[in-house]
């Protein structure tokens, strides 16, 4: 297969989708009011029959309320103002081990239905939707990971099926073992694009930074491809063969899928992500008045920057104190000078004044991991 590359097959759709916070409420379009989120929609691979018929029109979009759990869901995409309102809403789902589940509400969107135990929903999960007794096509929206956006398929005729990531602890390092398979029998030349700002690239334009962990001999990186500022990654003909392409057919002689590890092991200063962490801040120190004027005062402040797990990657952080307080009370004494100082080394954060608020950043190697705490101290002292 030859000439350039394409945009991937995979449709990265949106779909308008409403958040459930109760176990399955179903809230199907033109129903009460909703508010809207972006999220792809991936292909079911299980086809269902379906029928244009009864009150209802459209397709249904199923939304599970996590990625791997379907203890609640939205649906939405269908028009059912010609429905009763008391219609009966059945979502079947055909799990991952392959058991269906049969989640049932109502078209009003108002009907609580338990789902005990959850339904594991994997990218391969089968989902169909009735109104009514009538079946209509339906699709399941899978939540977006972190990380599925730095690495995207960049030809027709393959699909990325997994994205295992793995960061050094050192804050500068990201490595991710990504498995490409063909979704066609006839051979196709397998690419995939780089995507150099998002997570955890963080706009690192710098192609020598990406390199492919054992695999240079028959992958290779193509980089300015096909326009400057662009890298992509494709497979190498090489003497004992052609590792260009990926095929379904049985008795090809290309594989269906391949593995690969691309690392970046000198990332750019990690932007602040401030829904990944808490900023807690107690003052823990106040001096009674020296016994000389020329005694020492101190004010001192914790800080404790805390992630809450949310993002896999490592991520910056940003914790402000006003210290407006603590300079009256050093300045209410004559004599010396008040100065400011914060604890932590200077490769874990920097350090910004405007006016009474200090302002700490993370440093070179101040990125919080997961649930990692980091705490520091913002004092004021007069000597």
């Amino acid at each position: 297969m030859t000439g350039g590359p394409v945009r991937p097959a995979v449709a990265r759709a949106r779909a308008a989708v409403v958040t459930v916070l109760v176990a399955v409420t179903a809230l199907l379009a033109g129903v009460g009011g909703a508010s809207a989120a972006t999220l792809p929609i991936a292909p079911v691979t299980r086809v269902w029959a379906t029928t244009s018929t009864g009150c209802a029109t459209g397709t249904a979009v199923v939304t599970p309320a996590a990625r791997t759990d379907a203890s609640s869901v939205a649906v939405s995409g269908l028009d059912v103002s010609r429905c009763p309102g008391t219609a009966r809403l059945e979502v079947w789902v055909v799990t991952s081990t392959g058991a269906t589940r049969t989640l049932v509400g109502t078209v009003a969107g108002r009907a609580s239905v338990p789902a005990n135990p959850p339904v594991t929903v994997a990218p391969g999960t089968a989902v169909s939707v009735r109104v009514a007794g009538w079946v209509r096509p339906a699709t399941l929206a899978v939540l977006a990971a972190p990380g599925d956006d730095a690495v995207v398929e960049a030809a027709q005729g393959i699909v990325i099926t997994d994205r295992r990531w793995t960061i050094g602890d050192d804050d500068r390092q990201a490595c991710v073992a990504v498995t490409v398979r063909a979704t066609s029998a006839q051979p196709v030349e397998w690419r995939l694009e780089v995507m150099q700002q998002a997570a955890p690239w963080y706009g690192d334009t710098v192609a020598e930074h990406y390199v492919l962990e054992g695999d240079g001999e028959t992958a290779q990186m193509l980089r300015d491809t096909p326009t400057r500022g662009r890298l992509q990654i494709a497979g190498r003909l090489r003497d004992w063969g052609d590792f260009r392409y990926l095929s379904t057919a049985a008795g090809d002689p290309y594989p269906t899928e391949r593995t690969l590890t691309l690392c970046n092991r000198q990332l750019p200063l990690q932007p602040d992500v401030r829904s990944a962490y808490s900023v807690t801040v107690t003052q823990t120190r106040w001096d009674a008045p020296p016994s000389t004027w020329s005694g020492q005062v101190d004010v001192c402040y914790a800080v404790l920057v805390r992630g809450n797990g949310t993002s896999p990657f490592n991520v910056g952080w940003t914790a402000s104190v006003d210290l407006a307080a603590a300079l009256a009370h050093v300045r209410s004494y004559p004599g010396g000078t008040a100065r400011v100082s914060v604890s932590l080394s200077d490769s874990q954060r920097t350090v910004t004044t405007s006016g009474s608020v200090v302002t700490m950043r993370n440093g070179t190697y101040g990125a919080l991991k997961g649930t990692e705490s980091l705490e520091m101290a913002a004092c004021v002292s007069r000597w």
